[in-house]
């Protein structure tokens, strides 16, 4: 394996660390925008990676991997996992504290499903088998099994009232978890850090 020249694989660990994107003006030109890529580092570390395993091959097995061994490349100073890992935690954090509005309304609306899935679940509990019923407007068929909490909605479509219900529940109690873990709060936001 030829050793590359610094200036080569510089320019090379610049080009896979960073993306060029062109991005339409205002009046209508284009314009190319170079931005850091999200996952710019993962590349670096399968190259050093690729690089190192030639070398511990080649100290293995002289004759087969020897002509492949070079220094390589990529520094372990260039890959930089840890401002990295601080950048995806800022996106993170950032997701977070631009949703905060609207928790309350997700709060909300997992609280109105649930108390549906169980308003549903207990009229179809309550009806006869074959039997029509009404629950929050809708009209459904209970299937014929006795104790079955299968329906038919007027479209014909069949659902499973138990399930539609389980569903609901761990979907409400997912979002009562976090809301009441702090994962909801301002207090776990963190400013995105700008690197």
């Amino acid at each position: 394996m030829a050793v590359l020249p610094a200036q080569v694989a510089a320019q090379w660990k610049q080009r896979a660390q960073t993306k060029t994107v062109r991005r339409r003006r205002s009046d209508g030109t284009y314009a190319e925008v170079v931005s850091p890529r999200l996952d710019g580092s993962t590349l670096l570390i399968a190259v050093r990676v690729l690089y190192l395993d030639l070398a511990q091959w080649a100290g293995e097995e002289p004759t087969r991997w020897g002509s492949g061994v070079a220094p390589c490349p990529i520094r372990e100073a260039d890959l930089n996992v840890r401002r990295q890992g601080q950048r995806v935690t800022a996106r993170t954090d950032q997701r977070t504290h631009q949703r905060l509005p609207a928790l309350p309304t997700v709060v909300h609306a997992a609280k109105e499903l649930l108390d549906n899935a169980q308003a549903r679940l207990q009229a179809v509990q309550t009806a006869p088998a074959g039997g029509r019923f009404e629950a929050l407007g809708e009209t459904f068929t209970r299937a014929k099994r006795p104790g079955s909490t299968w329906v038919y909605d007027a479209g014909g479509r069949r659902r499973d009232l138990v399930q539609r219900e389980r569903r609901a529940f761990w979907g409400w109690a997912t979002v009562e978890f976090l809301q009441n873990t702090g994962a909801g709060s301002r207090r776990c936001w963190r400013p995105a850090i700008t690197v």
